[in-house]
């Protein structure tokens, strides 16, 4: 039997089997004295071996053979098992090739699978970063296209609203179409109107100045005279000079008389007024 261990290091071999003296059984639980296990280092004079062997685990007819460092210094070792006595077992050699050092039988061997193996690891490591990396760029992409779907489908929800639109959402029609501004404007006056927006703003002007411009005001008169009968309730005379830019703004409204507006404006040095009806 032969087995590789590795230089000067003890050691043990293990699983070693005892054939039973004349059977081709294996002895259960062999016996050993002193002497006859002995050891022979690259074909030396023998020694007794220094530890005898066991059976381990027990009655189970394996052999631990233990070996010490020194007994491992050689390229070959030879262990002898010899039942000079009444033999209970059939004699047997085990042979130890070592390995991993300059004076081994393979000085090579081991040492040349280290560098081996760590390039491998270190092609496992790299293959593990490179699948790390891909991960995390399938997960990025993942969730990049998860977003894109999102607003894909937000813009399809804005599109089937304004494919609904005149002019697929244009608005081209909408903008030039004048029966639609005017019905627009139309719709701001009314509002104004029958919201009572205006009416609102009228009630704000004093009683006292709506009586007496419409005490001046009378049927038929032009708007010089107009303006004149305002000026006068405002001012106390007909003109006035009103100095640097000057507006005045009011609604007038007495019962069923019409709304009215009354602007006066003039510019220093000058006297003028305008009534817009």
């Amino acid at each position: 039997m032969n087995f590789w261990l590795k230089y000067g290091v003890a050691d043990s071999i293990r699983f070693v089997p005892t054939i039973d003296a004349g059977k081709a059984d294996i002895l259960m639980v062999p016996t050993f004295a002193a002497g006859q296990v002995q050891v022979s280092k690259d074909g030396n004079a023998t020694v007794d071996i220094a530890t005898l062997p066991v059976v381990a685990p027990t009655a189970s007819g394996f052999l631990n053979i233990a070996l010490s460092a020194g007994e491992l210094t050689c390229k070959q070792l030879g262990i002898r098992f010899v039942d000079d006595a009444t033999k209970d077992w059939e004699d047997f050699v085990v042979i130890v090739h070592t390995y991993g050092h300059a004076s081994s039988q393979h000085p090579n061997f081991g040492r040349d699978q280290v560098p081996l193996l760590a390039a491998t690891q270190a092609s496992i490591d790299d293959t593990e970063t490179d699948v790390t990396t891909i991960l995390s760029r399938v997960t990025a992409a993942v969730a990049t296209a998860a977003n894109l779907l999102v607003v894909d489908a937000v813009a399809d929800a804005i599109k089937l609203v304004t494919d609904a639109l005149p002019d697929s959402g244009a608005l081209t029609a909408i903008s030039t179409d004048t029966a639609r501004l005017t019905a627009a404007r139309a719709g701001a006056l009314t509002d104004w109107l029958d919201g009572e927006r205006l009416d609102t703003i009228l009630d704000g002007v004093p009683a006292n100045v709506t009586s007496s411009v419409f005490a001046h005001l009378t049927d038929g008169v032009s708007l010089t005279s107009f303006a004149e009968a305002v000026m006068a309730v405002l001012f106390g005379k007909a003109t006035v000079d009103l100095g640097p830019p000057v507006v005045v703004s009011f609604m007038l409204r007495d019962g069923t008389t019409p709304k009215v507006n009354v602007t006066l404006g003039g510019e220093k040095g000058e006297r003028d007024a305008s009534v817009i009806v």
